[in-house]
């Protein structure tokens, strides 16, 4: 007669519970600027922000960008953005955040 394996294996620990950072301020809001405004640029800035600890801004990189101009001055004004940071397990920690920025002309 064949045994049924043991049963006593301890149970996997639940994965810690990874909270993602969050925007807290904006101080400026993303704005065209007159050079992009002038050349009827549109679309979408795809960003990669760095956030530490503390929620502090460390890097903004551009991973798809519309206009130099433009995208220096969006990087420019997500470094002046705050967010609460992610936190891993109840503890705060560095932190990657993509966000996009849908830039359309008022017609």
């Amino acid at each position: 007669m064949a045994q049924a394996p043991p049963t006593g294996a301890p149970a996997a620990a639940p994965a810690p519970q990874l909270v993602p950072a969050r925007v807290l301020g904006q101080p400026r809001s993303l704005e065209y600027t007159p050079e992009a405004r002038r050349l009827g640029i549109e679309g979408l800035i795809v960003l990669e922000i760095e956030i530490d600890e503390r929620g502090r801004v460390v890097d903004v990189r551009i991973r798809k960008g519309l206009e130099d101009g433009l995208d220096r001055a969006v990087i420019r004004t997500v470094k002046t953005w705050t967010f609460a940071p992610a936190t891993l397990a109840g503890r705060a920690i560095r932190s990657t955040s993509i966000r996009r920025a849908r830039f359309e002309l008022e017609r």
